[in-house]
């Protein structure tokens, strides 16, 4: 995929998608990424075998790191690039709105959320020792955010279909409920974690439309606890009901 189009900072001028700056928390996930990566070619099975996310070990072994260690796991090197280019193309003008903090946080809370949301789903699938590794859960709530956030702006998949992420993410988001309803119902097929593909996007939805102000959450919340719904009070006198 590539982009025809910029993107605007906050207080700032225009960002292009190719030479742009990389910001520094998208920078530390990759670099982050390919280290562990490297670290896997020399000892694949035991790193995998620690760190990447078995449904049976969460639960019920409580062997709770690996929701968040798993996202820095990759199967191959295809499997990494494509990440990692993702994760720069889409979550480097993110981090430029957001700012490093909002940007980690939700990071985390998407691909940590989707690989709490895998492990009951492949324990009801009958796959307690699946294997899950890599960065998609994360990267789903960052195309997510995106599509909210630059709905219009084009992408050309393949480097050849124009298509506007809104539409993009939409596609992809029907596959990928396609794709996990097969693997409940027993298809097993594609060796794709999609569940966590879903529960990422959809946990990122949730929490930009409702959650990530948190001071703006709380004060929806005062308001409308002080807030008191009108009433006709009783009236012995058969006067016309008031309102206060």
């Amino acid at each position: 995929m590539s982009y025809q189009t910029s993107y605007r900072r906050q207080g700032g001028g225009p960002m292009s998608f190719f030479g742009g700056p990389l910001p520094p928390i998208v920078k530390y996930i990759i670099i982050a990424n390919v280290v562990m990566f490297f670290l896997g070619i020399f000892g694949r099975d035991a790193i995998f075998g620690l760190l990447a996310l078995v449904p049976a070990a969460v639960y019920p072994g409580l062997q709770l790191w690996r929701l968040g260690t798993y996202l820095f796991l990759h199967a191959d090197f295809a499997h990494i690039l494509f990440n990692m280019l993702t994760l720069w193309w889409f979550g480097g003008p993110l981090e430029q709105i957001w700012g490093p903090r909002k940007f980690l946080l939700y990071f985390f809370l998407t691909g940590i959320g989707a690989g709490a949301v895998s492990v009951p789903f492949y324990l009801l699938a009958g796959s307690p020792d699946a294997v899950i590794v890599g960065a998609s859960g994360a990267l789903y709530g960052l195309l997510m955010a995106f599509a909210l956030i630059y709905p219009n702006s084009v992408v050309y998949v393949f480097f050849m279909v124009p298509v506007k992420v809104k539409w993009l993410v939409a596609i992809f988001m029907v596959m990928e409920f396609m794709a996990s309803a097969s693997y409940l119902g027993g298809g097993r097929g594609s060796a794709v974690a999609s569940i966590a593909h879903l529960s990422g996007a959809l946990i990122g939805y949730l929490y930009l439309r409702r959650f990530m102000d948190l001071k703006a959450l709380y004060h929806r919340f005062r308001t409308r606890k002080i807030k008191r719904p009108y009433r006709v009070p009783p009236d012995d006198r058969n006067r016309p009901p008031w309102l206060h």
